[in-house]
């Protein structure tokens, strides 16, 4: 429960590769972008080389030239009242941010925000998916959550189409 006038603190911060090594092979260009509400833990995650940190990219990045051989910029910070809000701002930001520095074709973003948001895995890697999962016996309590999953997603639909016929209805 948020208390009232309670104010949330979000980054969107940068690293950087900033030692010799990273200059030679042209990586001291390249930089990874990402967002969090607690800038420190943030960064003791980052000095955790046991605890992926990422994605692949940042990940061997990080192993290559260490943890501590990296820059941090802040590129936003910011105050939020509602969390749900600095929530959905903080990846807008992080986002603009990616597409500004080109992070993920040119740097160590695997993606454009949170998961895999502008990321569509190939056909053959579908493919390649959908036949390691064959013949994988799932737990009672793992087809239930996919039940429920899917039935919410498909009242969810239904309710956006209703909204839409509606509006259509009114025009």
């Amino acid at each position: 429960m948020e208390k009232k006038g309670k104010k949330f603190k979000a980054y969107v911060y940068m690293l950087i590769p900033n030692c010799d090594e990273a200059r030679a092979n042209g990586d001291d260009k390249k930089v990874y972008i990402g967002q969090t509400d607690d800038i420190k833990k943030r960064q003791a995650d980052w000095r955790d080389l046991y605890t992926p940190y990422a994605g692949e990219k940042i990940n061997r990045a990080r192993e290559k030239y260490g943890w501590q051989n990296w820059k941090l910029v802040i590129l936003e910070e910011r105050e939020y009242v509602n969390e749900s809000t600095r929530d959905k701002k903080l990846d807008d930001f992080e986002t603009k941010w990616i597409k500004h520095f080109n992070s993920v074709e040119e740097g160590f973003n695997t993606s454009y925000g949170r998961g895999m948001k502008g990321i569509h895995h190939t056909e053959e890697a579908r493919r390649k998916m959908s036949l390691a999962k064959l013949g994988v016996k799932r737990s009672e309590a793992a087809r239930k959550a996919i039940s429920d999953g899917m039935r919410k997603a498909r009242r969810k639909r239904e309710r956006e189409q209703r909204k839409l016929q509606a509006l259509g209805a009114a025009a």
